[in-house]
């Protein structure tokens, strides 16, 4: 699979786009989702967020042309170290209303500052690591090429 490819999609996919990229049911999307075949975050109970970027490391480890190792992707370095709800919605590709529900909660970290909220980003890192279906200690380590 190319650029091209991956460039379908969004950055935050949903479990009908690992369906689709998969070639399973929805169903068996969230089961693999569940046991942590696939790499994603549980943010509440019927929420997951997957990123793009970290499937397409997934499946390029397990391809038969693969090394067996997926290369851990950072899928904050391009945002900012502050990060409003704007970001938010394109990095977790989720509307507004849970965004704005998910920091009224603390699902994810924020700080109402003069009734805005902002997120740092170490501490959103942070929170999706707690978040993670699948622990980085279980996962295999990177390439350090």
């Amino acid at each position: 699979m190319d650029d091209d490819y991956w460039a379908r999609f969004p950055e935050a996919l949903t479990t009908a786009d690992v369906a689709r990229i998969l070639r399973v049911g929805e169903k068996t999307a969230l089961r693999r989702l569940s046991d942590g075949t696939v790499p994603g975050y549980r943010l509440s109970d019927r929420s997951w967020v997957i990123f793009r970027d970290e499937l397409r490391s997934m499946l390029e480890a397990v391809s038969n042309w693969g090394n067996g190792t997926p290369v851990d992707v950072d899928v904050l370095a391009d945002y900012p170290d502050e990060l409003g709800y704007r970001e938010l919605m394109r990095l977790l590709g989720k509307s507004k209303p849970t965004i704005y529900a998910w920091l009224d909660d603390a699902t994810i970290p924020g700080h109402q500052v003069n009734g805005l909220w902002v997120v740092y980003r170490h501490e959103l890192r942070a929170a999706l690591d707690a978040k993670r279906n699948k622990p980085r200690a279980e996962r295999p380590a990177a390439s350090s090429d």
